[in-house]
């Protein structure tokens, strides 16, 4: 089991995401599609790794997901077609996440945003 992160590294961490919060299109000239009004930019994967190792992590891997995340959410809109299933993602969402899953779609497909799994430890 892993030991939780020190203090000294969460609050770096915390610190760094509250100063990179951002009102929509703010950051880099972006036009990231998203129903809310302010927004975390995301990191490369590159930089991401460099916060890790800053905070004391060590990074294993870093695994490009687009594909993955292309047909685990184009999947869940034609299955949401036909009612929402009992169970899923979709309860965390909350009543928007059609909306959600379209916009993160849109997002990959038009290169704003690449998802990737950066395995770290401590």
């Amino acid at each position: 089991m892993s030991e939780p992160i020190s203090p000294r590294a969460s609050a770096a961490l915390r610190n760094y995401r509250r100063r990179r919060t951002r009102t929509i299109g703010e950051h880099r000239g972006s036009s990231v599609s998203h129903p809310c009004r302010t927004v975390s930019y995301l990191e490369s994967p590159e930089d991401t790794r460099l916060l890790l190792e800053g905070a004391g992590f060590a990074v294993d891997t870093i695994e490009e997901r687009t594909e993955f995340a292309l047909q685990f959410f184009k999947k869940g809109l034609a299955t949401a077609a036909d009612g929402p299933s009992p169970l899923g993602i979709h309860l965390v969402r909350g009543p928007t996440a059609r909306e959600k899953f379209r916009n993160i779609v849109a997002n990959i497909e038009a290169g704003r945003i690449a998802p990737v799994l950066i395995t770290a430890r401590r």
